[in-house]
């Protein structure tokens, strides 16, 4: 063992001496109430400081594996008596990690059986460590907390190399379009937590100083035009104000399509020659550089909109229901309502999951943990304490359960799209096609390339493609 191991770094030193404690104690080689080696045998064992062994006793114990005597070692619990500890790797930055961490808390307070420890995990943390099993440092964690977004990259391949499916009690509970965001191959392969719609954020001071009508659901888009262009204000070479701001975030732009009933597939065809596609997009342009009604496209500042918007330089943006909870220091008072378009039922949304991960060996306990996220109790929680919308029916239509005072009187604003409301999930192309299409629409942006121009280039590309 010891030449085996003086070939090693420290990180894999120490991640030895981990399995090497784990296989002992869970294989009742070392059975309960048995002294485990003694630090000092363990650190030459091990070629380790006595303060790694001491690192790596403390993750036992923390784990409820071991306890330790003050002045006489560590002893091995009995695993009856032992809890079962599942990391939760949780998205950061995230609206809503205070809120779950504090459930959590809760969970553990009452839970004897099961024992939670979250992790939080930069995004770009998390992306990384999907090739190493999601393993965060020297953990691997057995449940992720993830976006629909990032779940939708990371499950285009191989889905089940990254995540358990699920067999939830209450998935019927659940919106569909939720459900769906969360779906490959007919496996829900993560649980969804809250929804959060992009809707139409507006000023309402700016409105009323301009003599404007609020903005309306039923509103044509030259309707929305014409706000737009009465609310912009030019001093000269100068704009004091923008009357609307388009982001070009793939969190955003897609609703465009979707509200003018536009389409990326059809059948087997990618990117048809759909009028309806063309023109919202082109509409989304024309704002910027034909009507100069919004902000030219900025390629590294997809929050550039709502940042104007919080500084009382634009009347209208496009935002989700989390991004309100900014709205906490603004002295204004503002809106939010469908962003207006020929189909009046459908809409764009975000989604928050939790998944097991396929290397999670206590499936039962994890699932577990997910049913308690998805309760009643623990969904009223997650309404009131951030702007996001619960995917439990019963409790995002509930009246009598508070939201999120950030949230506005727009809240229930949800209601008109809870059904037919599409992720990126459901526009039938791979990640690595939407990807390609996002990067091309870059160049509509910027205006140096047209629409037919870019589907010309990716129906190209794509029918190349094995």
């Amino acid at each position: 063992m010891t030449r085996e191991v003086s070939r090693t770094t420290f990180r894999e030193r120490y991640h030895i001496l981990l399995q090497h404690l784990h296989k002992k104690i869970k294989s009742g080689e070392w059975p309960p109430d048995t002294y485990i080696p003694a630090e000092n045998d363990l650190a030459q064992q091990f070629q380790l400081s006595r303060p790694s062994v001491r690192k790596a006793l403390s993750e036992l114990a923390e784990a409820g594996l071991i306890r330790t005597l003050h002045g006489k070692g560590s002893l091995v619990n009995d695993p009856e008596q032992r809890p079962a500890t599942l990391h939760l790797s949780w998205y950061t930055p995230s609206y809503e990690y205070e809120a779950v961490s504090r459930l959590i808390d809760r969970f553990n307070r009452t839970q004897t059986r099961i024992r939670v420890e979250m992790i939080p995990t930069p995004n770009g943390a998390l992306k990384a460590s999907a090739r190493d099993g999601f393993r965060i440092g020297h953990t691997q964690p057995d449940l992720i907390g993830i976006s629909n977004t990032s779940f939708f990259q990371f499950t285009g391949e191989e889905p089940d190399n990254w995540f358990r499916p699920l067999q939830l009690e209450s998935a019927r509970e659940l919106y569909a379009p939720c459900l769906r965001a969360f779906t490959v191959n007919e496996k829900l392969l993560a649980a969804p937590l809250t929804f959060t719609p992009i809707m139409l954020v507006y000023n309402k001071s700016m409105f009323d100083h301009a003599g404007l009508a609020y903005p309306d659901a039923s509103w044509t888009w030259d309707e929305l035009l014409a706000a737009a262009s009465s609310l912009t204000r030019h001093e000269g070479d100068h704009v004091e104000q923008y009357g609307f701001s388009l982001s070009s975030s793939y969190n955003r732009w897609p609703l465009f399509v979707l509200q003018n009933g536009g389409v990326f597939r059809r059948g087997d065809k990618l990117l048809p020659d759909e009028p309806a596609t063309k023109e919202a997009l082109q509409f989304a342009v024309d704002l910027m550089y034909k009507h100069k009604v919004s902000p030219i496209f900025s390629t590294d500042n997809f929050r550039l909109g709502e940042m104007l918007f919080l500084r009382e330089k634009v009347a209208m943006i496009l935002t989700s229901y989390l991004f309100l909870e900014e709205f906490r220091d603004i002295e204004f008072d503002w809106d939010l309502v469908r962003f207006p378009g020929r189909v009046a039922d459908t809409g764009y949304s975000l989604a928050t999951g939790i998944g097991i991960s396929s290397h999670c060996e206590q499936v039962e306990e994890a699932t577990e943990v997910i049913e308690y996220l998805l309760s009643e109790e623990a969904q009223r929680f997650l309404k009131q304490h951030g702007c996001s919308v619960p995917s439990r029916k019963t409790v995002a239509e509930d009246r009598s359960a508070p939201h999120h005072p950030k949230a506005g009187p727009g809240y229930y604003m949800f209601e008109s799209i809870k059904d037919k409301a599409q992720t990126v999930i459901d526009f039938g192309l791979t990640s690595l096609q939407f990807n390609a299409l996002n990067r091309e629409l870059g160049l509509v942006w910027a205006n140096v390339a047209s629409l037919d121009e870019v589907w010309g280039t990716l129906r190209t590309k794509w029918a190349e493609e094995p």
